[in-house]
């Protein structure tokens, strides 16, 4: 079977990138602060904000956003 390419680039994610858009800056900061100290049944809950997937916004989130921060 023969493979069809669409001719899409597919980036890969990198995390930190909460709301997808190629980089790593003061927006996915925004998301996770709106978010941090939130777990699932919180209202303030935003799941790509929980980037390590532990089911809580926390430091460990943070620490992942900061060290890459800044990176496209």
């Amino acid at each position: 079977m023969k493979r069809i390419e669409a001719g899409l680039r597919i980036k890969p994610l990198i995390a930190g990138d909460i709301n997808t858009d190629g980089k790593v800056d003061e927006y996915d900061l925004e998301i996770l602060a709106a978010a941090f100290g939130s777990t699932p049944n919180d209202p303030k809950w935003n799941p790509s904000a929980d980037i390590n997937g532990n089911n809580i916004v926390d430091a460990h989130d943070l620490y992942v956003l900061a060290a890459n921060y800044g990176k496209p």
